[in-house]
């Protein structure tokens, strides 16, 4: 449940999602999309702007998006038993 305030803002993200199965919206607002199922990525929409930008490169679909205090990003791939992770604010490869 979502629980909209007074303030609170309602977005819908369209675009070239092909079943997506995780999200993370972060303290800036910005919204981190699992696009990994046929496009093999995680995608950003930024808060206050229209498009989107590839973050990550993916092998299949996260399962679990997550974004640490250092601004890591990181990715659960259900079917390959594994954890990847990238800085998506930099051009670093992902790491895994």
């Amino acid at each position: 449940i979502w629980i909209q305030q007074k303030n609170g803002e309602t977005r819908s993200l369209t675009g070239n999602l092909t079943y997506p199965s995780s999200l993370f919206v972060n303290v800036e607002g910005d919204v981190y999309v699992d696009n990994g199922q046929h496009n093999r990525r995680v995608d950003l929409w930024k808060k206050g702007t229209n498009g989107t930008r590839k973050v990550m490169d993916v092998e299949e679909a996260c399962f679990g998006l997550f974004i640490d205090i250092n601004g890591f990003l990181y990715c659960s791939v259900r079917n390959a038993h594994r954890v990847v992770k990238t800085y998506p604010n930099s051009s670093m490869p992902t790491i895994t």
